[in-house]
């Protein structure tokens, strides 16, 4: 419904993930960096944590460009590349619920994904409780959802440009370690 009578040009983010056996990483910290390798530095980051006795790696960046960025950033961990352990998901972005009564969106359909780092998993459930109190109203629902993840969206998106922006023309201002709660906004 989102791709045909909504908004056919959703703006997505490609998100990439990739588990490697092999190297040596403590895992008790995650390690970001903004798009090393990108054109479009305001558009993604890379990732590296240890899950499960295995290092994850991932990017989350434009369609256009990620796959060969990841292929490069692994390259230049170390890591060597084996096709089948690659996952990937397009991350819908851009807030969207329709002004219908008859049908309604939720969780990553609705774009209810976070500006920073396009997880939306607890936005979903918070999404879920608020359709749960409205049913069958899709128009509150539409309503009270909007009021609610407006102002989280503007402080993500905001946080978004001020850590690119610091990251990466002014990285000395920032901390080498820090803790954020993610669902902070």
């Amino acid at each position: 419904i989102r791709k045909l009578s909504i908004l056919p040009n959703t703006l997505c983010r490609l998100g990439i993930q990739y588990f490697s056996d092999n190297g040596n990483f403590s895992g008790e910290t995650i390690e970001v960096w903004p798009k090393k390798f990108s054109h479009s530095p305001k558009y993604g980051f890379l990732w590296k944590v240890l899950k499960n006795k295995r290092i994850e790696y991932g990017i989350i960046g434009s369609n256009n460009e990620s796959q060969k960025e990841f292929n490069d950033f692994l390259t230049t961990q170390g890591v060597g590349i084996s096709p089948e352990r690659f996952k990937a998901a397009l991350i819908p972005q851009r807030l969207c619920i329709p002004k219908s009564n008859k049908v309604t969106l939720l969780g990553d359909s609705a774009g209810m994904t976070k500006p920073t780092t396009g997880g939306g998993i607890i936005w979903g459930f918070k999404a879920g409780d608020i359709l749960a109190d409205c049913f069958p109203d899709f128009v509150k629902y539409r309503r009270k959802t909007i009021r609610f993840f407006r102002m989280k969206i503007l402080k993500g998106k905001i946080a978004f440009s001020i850590s690119y922006f610091l990251g990466n023309y002014l990285p000395f201002l920032l901390p080498k370690e820090i803790s954020i709660d993610p669902d902070l906004f």
